[in-house]
Order: structure tokens, then sequence, then C-alpha cells
């Protein structure tokens, strides 16, 4: 501070602009330039007191993050993005700890988030989990570094979508192969012994299956994706908290009882799958919501 026009001693990041002058963040809230002989100041529109990530586009337009949101500087003119545009969430990711350029001149923030110009969209990967950094190499290809190997994108690569159809794809392929086959199985039986008003009634699990992925960005947020890729949510617990899956076990409980007691006795009801699918569905509330009230 004594000898250049730092406002401050706490450096949190340092670029390069293309005129060769130090782009260079503080804790005081400012952006300091340095040509090698001249210090100039700018003071972003953060909310947050302390900018941390600096770099630049192919625009050479100025990227300053803090933890929270992103402004950006064309020279002219300041544009910010805050959290809710990013949609960062609210785990341990919830926070800017990286900002990268591809070849299609898109942003890459905290790994999956994508920004072309327009709209915020996620890259989606269901196979691979601890996604921890994320750089672009000297023509523009994004590599991801995970848990499970290396990941690179291309532009002829899988390309990011919302987070809706992001989350019912994780979904669906953390579990829609082994729910599809027990729903066959229920076909299968009930073709096959004609019990179609005893196990048969397991089947309304498929449209419970589907509204449920619908309505999971709703019920659920940005935690149940972010969680994922911090490898903390587990492979499988997509599918487990699916109500569908616990009604369709219901379901096939209650025909087999009933199938059972009817070869050995008498009954006067034929809704025991049924009565089997409902009690399931509300056990799933019981296991899914009624411990997050509990548990802080």
């Amino acid at each position: 501070m004594e000898n250049s026009g730092l406002p401050g001693y706490t450096v949190s990041d340092i670029t390069f602009d293309n005129k060769g002058r130090a782009w260079i963040t503080t804790g005081k809230g400012e952006v300091n330039t340095f040509d090698g002989s001249d210090w100039n100041a700018y003071t972003p529109p953060l909310t947050s007191y302390t900018a941390k990530l600096i770099t630049f586009d192919k625009q050479n337009r100025v990227w300053i993050s803090t933890e929270k949101e992103i402004s950006v500087f064309d020279g002219k003119d300041w544009v910010s993005y805050s959290t809710n545009a990013v949609d960062l969430g609210s785990s341990r990711s919830g926070k800017i700890v990286s900002i990268v350029f591809d070849s299609q001149e898109r942003v890459w923030v905290n790994r999956t988030r994508v920004f072309d110009g327009k709209t915020w969209n996620y890259f989606f990967d269901p196979y691979h989990l601890g996604v921890y950094d994320t750089t672009v190499d000297n023509v523009g290809n994004i590599w991801i570094s995970t848990d499970e190997g290396v990941v690179i994108i291309r532009p002829d690569s899988p390309q990011p979508v919302q987070y809706t159809i992001g989350v019912i794809s994780l979904a669906i392929a953390k579990g829609a192969l082994a729910y599809f086959t027990l729903l066959l199985l229920i076909v299968w039986i009930s073709v096959a012994y004609n019990t179609w008003r005893n196990i048969g009634f397991g089947l309304l699990g498929l449209p419970v299956y589907f509204i449920f992925l619908i309505m999971l960005p709703s019920i659920y947020g940005s935690s149940i994706y972010e969680n994922y890729y911090d490898g903390s949510f587990g492979m499988d617990n997509i599918f487990i908290l699916n109500p569908a899956v616990f009604g369709t076990i219901g379901g096939i409980i209650g025909g087999l009882a009933e199938i059972f007691i009817k070869r050995h006795g008498s009954t006067s009801t034929k809704k025991w799958g049924l009565i089997g699918f409902v009690v399931g569905i509300i056990l799933s509330f019981c296991v899914i919501v009624v411990p997050g009230y509990f548990v802080q």
C-alpha cells in the first residue's frame, strides 16, 4: 500500500487484459489496474464487499465476482448477475469459485453453469461425481476434473440444458431402468395369472413417477443437483426418494396379500393392491418429508 495504488493488503486475484495491464482484486470492494507506471481504480456494483475472481472474455470484457455474484465491465458500462440469476444453489457449491470461457464464447461458472449471453443453463452429466475444477485449452474445449476421470466438452459434445431438464434427466438416469423393469414384472405377472385386480394397482405408480420428476426442481430446488455433483447426495437417492417407488412396492405387497388370503380363506375386498399403493405413497412422504422437520 505504501508504494502502490492498492487500497488494501489482501489480493485475491490478478489477471491481464489485451493491453498488458494487470487487473487486481482486493478486499476493499474495488478493482485496481496497473500498466507498469500508473494505477487506476474501478468500483464494480457488487453488493458484497470483497471481489474474488477476475478474468477476461474474447471481447476483452472483464468479469469480476464475489462469492455470490458477477459483474461484467466492457470499459464503459457494468452488468451484474446475482446468485439468483446464476442459480448456484445453497450448498457449498453456492459460491463462485471459477469462471472460464469455451470455444463458443460461453462462460462456464462453477463447473456446471453455462451462460451464452442470454440464458443460464446447466451442463448435465449423470455418470461423473465429485466435479472439482474446470479449465479450458487453447482451442476452447472445456476440461472438467471429477472423481471418475476427466470430462472434455467439445462443440459436438452434449450441450448444456436448462435446470429442470437436467434434474429430470438425472432422475431418469438414476432409477428409471430399475423402476420400469419392476412395472414390466407387474404386467407379466398380471397377464400370466390374471391378477390385474390385485397387483395390477402397482401400475398406478407410473404417472406418479413422472409427476414427481416434473415437480422435483420446485420441491427441492438446486440442492439435489448441487449435492449430486458434490458427491454427498448419493447415486440412487433421487430414485429412492420418488414416492412412486414406495407406492408400487406397497401395491405389490397388498396385491400378493389379497391373493394369499383368497387362496386360504375369503375376503370381501378386491382392492388390497390399491390400499397397499396408497399406504406406500403415504409412507414415502413419512420417510422423505417428515425427517426434514427434525434434522437441521
